[in-house]
This record gives C-alpha cells, structure tokens and sequence, in this order.
C-alpha cells in the first residue's frame, strides 16, 4: 500500500540517477524551509530593535515578516531546485556542454 516506494521503484529503473535526484530536491526545499524560518526571525528581530524608528505600529510586524521570509525561500528554493535539475540532466546525459556528443566533437573536430 505504500506507493511511494513503488514509484520510487519504477522510476529507479528507468532512471538510474533518481534517487541522487530526490535527496537533492529534499535538500533544495529544507534549505528553503530554513531559510524561511532564519530570515523570518531575523526581519522580526530587526523590526523589534528599531520599532520607535518604523512608522508602522507593532500590531504589523507580521505582515513584513512574512512577505520577505517568503520572497527569499522561494529565491532559495528555486535557484536550489533550478541546480538539482541541471545536475540531473548531466548526470543524465542530456542538454550538458560536455555531453557525450559534444565531447566527441571537442576531441576530433573533424571527424
């Protein structure tokens, strides 16, 4: 009943870098959860040293916090996840500079 491993499984075999794959979009999305969580404390950290100087009350805190803890995961997470998949591709043998064709092209020139 677990389908989880069966899709894991399957896509394993077709796939042999998978599972590299996974953990490094496991990864991308923690640090992006970290990072949500790191830059959310420290905006409401800053926004506590400098309340008299803010021209916003207290009651509002939040909302700043959450807009630029959320615009810096999701910058995080993407260019996290846009690296997990360029990294799948090369391992893959597709799209990379250094693919096995271009190498071929690079070494013989000619040929």
């Amino acid at each position: 009943m677990n389908d989880l491993t069966k899709v894991k499984e399957t896509y394993s075999k077709k796939f042999p870098h998978y599972e590299s794959y996974a953990k490094c979009q496991s990864r991308a999305f923690m640090a992006g959860m970290a990072t949500f969580l790191v830059s959310g404390a420290g905006v409401y950290g800053l926004q506590e040293l400098l309340q008299k100087k803010l021209p916003y009350g207290r009651q509002t805190f939040l909302l700043p916090t959450i807009i630029i803890a959320s615009i810096t995961s999701y910058s995080v997470t993407r260019l996290r996840t846009k690296a997990c998949q360029n990294m799948w591709m090369v391992m893959e043998d597709k799209h990379s500079n250094l693919g096995s064709e271009n190498e071929e092209q690079i070494l013989d020139p000619k040929g």
